[in-house]
């Protein structure tokens, strides 16, 4: 049998007394030091920064963002008189479009390959992440909300949704872009859109605002693929009619046909075309320079 020692609280209380079994915590003074000179911040202030007129508004950060917009794409030019062109395709998903001149020298148009390129661009305007825009366009189409909306649009606003549910599906929307998903994503957002290529542009508006942003499409065609990607080059455009002044608005084929002889000689006359063809040929010539968007 094995006999336990009991202890008393009068022992504990001796023990931790008299034997000083704890820590003496000395007295201590705070003392707080304010400098005079100071200055008192506002940091309310710190919320303003984080707007995006705030952003389109800034001048450095307009510049460091036009200039990032270019860092995919390296181009070297030397002399303009062209004698042939190439499409060759590189490693890394670099497509690279040479133009040889008659001294030798080349042009050299290196641009990267970047999936979703117009999302993940639309992504960093709004500063939201590509899955986030995705879902955010599927509930706008789908709330009960919009459909009066929706039908302005079209009407069989039913297969409106599903399109554009059966578009969002895919991994890659750069060769699939329509544009009543452009029209969906300027009245969701609140944007204007902007995209030209080859001085020809398509515009897409939201009559909520006078913010414009601009995406140039870039396509590059090979052997085996079509290339296409999209970069916002301009975030701030005080004038919208002087910048879009010396551009040509996107004509398909069938408006082209709709038009009348007139309509289609002055843009004939304004694109360098013999204007007294047919409306045939002149409708043929048209297509030719306006498809350059395509």
């Amino acid at each position: 049998m094995v006999l336990m020692e009991t202890i008393c609280n009068s022992n504990l209380y001796d023990n931790i007394v008299n034997n000083k079994v704890y820590l003496e915590i000395p007295n201590c003074e705070f003392e707080q030091s304010i400098d005079i000179h100071t200055e008192k911040k506002d940091y309310n202030s710190l919320f303003d920064n984080i707007s995006l007129n705030y952003i389109r508004n800034n001048n450095s950060i307009n510049n460091l963002i036009k200039y990032n917009s270019f860092t995919d794409v390296e181009i070297t030019k030397n002399n303009p008189s062209v004698v042939e062109n190439k499409i060759v395709r590189n490693t890394n998903n670099y497509v690279t479009n040479k133009t040889f001149t008659k001294n030798n020298k080349t042009n050299t148009i290196d641009f990267k390959f970047e999936k979703d390129s117009f999302i993940n661009e639309l992504s960093k305007l709004l500063m939201k992440n590509n899955r986030e825009i995705r879902n955010e366009i599927k509930d706008f189409v789908n709330s009960t909300n919009n459909q009066d909306y929706l039908k302005q649009l079209t009407r069989s606003y039913k297969k409106f949704i599903i399109d554009i549910h059966n578009l969002l599906i895919n991994e890659n929307l750069d060769k699939l872009l329509t544009d009543n998903l452009l029209t969906i994503i300027s009245k969701l957002y609140t944007i204007n859109i902007i995209i030209f290529k080859d001085n020809i542009y398509k515009i897409y508006k939201s009559a909520e605002t006078n913010d414009y942003y601009v995406f140039e499409k870039h396509i590059r065609n090979t052997d085996r693929n079509k290339y296409i990607n999209f970069k916002l080059v301009e975030l701030d455009i005080d004038n919208i009619d002087n910048y879009l002044c010396d551009k040509k608005i996107y004509i398909d084929e069938k408006k082209f046909k709709n038009m009348k002889v007139d309509e289609l000689r002055v843009l004939a006359n304004k694109n360098n075309i013999v204007s007294t063809q047919k409306k045939s040929i002149l409708v043929e010539e048209l297509c030719k320079i306006y498809n350059m968007y395509n």
